[in-house]
C-alpha cells in the first residue's frame, strides 16, 4: 500500500483506533513517559499514515 493523507473527519474509527494505539505504544510505553496524548489537536491536523498488510507501520 502507499502513504495516506487524511483529515480527522476522513479517518475511520478503526484507523483512528490504530493511530492512537501506535502513538501510545511508541510515545508513552516505549519511551516511558506520562503525558496526555489526546490534546484536541488531532481534529485540526493532517494525518499521514502508511499501512502494509493491514498493519499501521508509520504515522
Amino acid at each position: 500500500m502507499s502513504w495516506k493523507i487524511q483529515t480527522y473527519d476522513e479517518l475511520t474509527t478503526e484507523e483512528l483506533y490504530k493511530i492512537i494505539q501506535l502513538r501510545v505504544n511508541v510515545f508513552i510505553v516505549e519511551q516511558q513517559t506520562c503525558y496526555e496524548d489526546l490534546d484536541n489537536h488531532d481534529q485540526n491536523s493532517i494525518h499521514i499514515s502508511y499501512v502494509e498488510n493491514g498493519k499501521l507501520c508509520a504515522y
